[in-house]
């Protein structure tokens, strides 16, 4: 079993890859060739695109920054947290298609203050977007 971990930022994010039972620390799987990446989702050809592909100077249109932070207090936040995480799958689908046929297991971590029913909403989105099984975990217990 194979465990994905993802990491959204509010100014950076990262994804990382275990082997359930392994002792040794996650691998980084480079998103658009970067071990993190901004967190920033915009369109380009309608397309997602996301970190620095996803600035205006790349030719990114509709350009979302800092979009976690808002979406304890703005609903609409969620559709951007939504397609940040889809463009996210997408790009690691494109990159490791072997490898993200073998993930069975997301590993999210969210605000340490997040109750359960926040945690199950966040799964629940991030699902939508592609994620496998998650779990939504506090984040200083999500680096254990």
């Amino acid at each position: 079993m194979r465990v994905l971990g993802f990491d959204l930022g509010d100014g950076e994010s990262a994804v990382t890859l275990l082997d359930e039972h392994s002792t040794v620390e996650p691998r980084v799987i480079p998103l658009c060739g970067r071990a993190s990446i901004i967190t920033a989702v915009g369109f380009r050809d309608d397309q997602i695109v996301i970190g620095e592909d996803a600035s205006v100077l790349a030719g990114a249109v509709n350009v979302q920054t800092r979009f976690k932070a808002k979406y304890l207090s703005d609903p609409s936040a969620s559709g951007v947290v939504r397609l940040f995480a889809q463009g996210v799958m997408n790009q690691l689908l494109h990159q490791e298609p072997a490898i993200m046929s073998k993930v069975t297991r997301t590993v999210i971590g969210c605000p340490a203050g997040w109750g359960e029913g926040r945690r199950e909403q966040y799964a629940r989105l991030m699902e939508s977007a592609g994620f496998p099984n998650v779990h939504v975990v506090p984040e200083p217990r999500a680096a254990f």
